[in-house]
């Protein structure tokens, strides 16, 4: 499924797996917080709804990173073989595809590389509006948000 427009590819490889085992979840993910830093909303959704996930305390970054961890996990659950993952930071995109620097994000970012080590691979996805879910079409990112739990 593809959750936006695609503005840039990733692919990280991981565990060595059986060829004959193929498994694929897929995500859009996203964050934000009210103030910035405050209290987070993450956006989840896989191939077929919107996952729920608790509010936190963080910044922007710091939600989209705890969605991607948070899908990662799910697709571990699933027994998902490989992952692909749309993000609309082009920020974080950046950081976990090695083309960005990293500061205050690091144990984030080890976090997220540790959990995508389990899979034969995960393809990071730099993806725009319009935004393609199970409701249907979301035109922007701020009403993505808005219909997110």
């Amino acid at each position: 499924m593809q959750f936006g427009q695609p503005i840039a590819v990733h692919v990280y490889q991981g565990a060595v797996l059986p060829p004959h085992s193929t498994l694929l979840a897929e995500y859009l993910c996203d964050g934000s917080s009210c103030p910035n830093p405050g209290v987070t909303k993450l956006v989840l959704h896989d191939e077929a709804r919107f996952i729920e996930l608790d509010q936190r305390d963080g910044t922007n970054h710091r939600a989209i990173y705890s969605a991607v961890s948070e899908a990662l996990k799910d697709a571990s659950k699933r027994n998902a073989t490989d992952v692909h993952i749309s993000l609309v930071s082009r920020f974080v995109w950046g950081q976990i595809t090695g083309n960005q620097g990293v500061k205050k994000l690091e144990s984030e970012l080890v976090k997220v590389v540790r959990l995508a080590s389990r899979f034969r691979s995960v393809t990071w996805h730099l993806v725009e509006p319009p935004f393609t879910v199970s409701t249907g079409t979301v035109a922007t990112l701020r009403a993505l948000r808005r219909i997110a739990p």
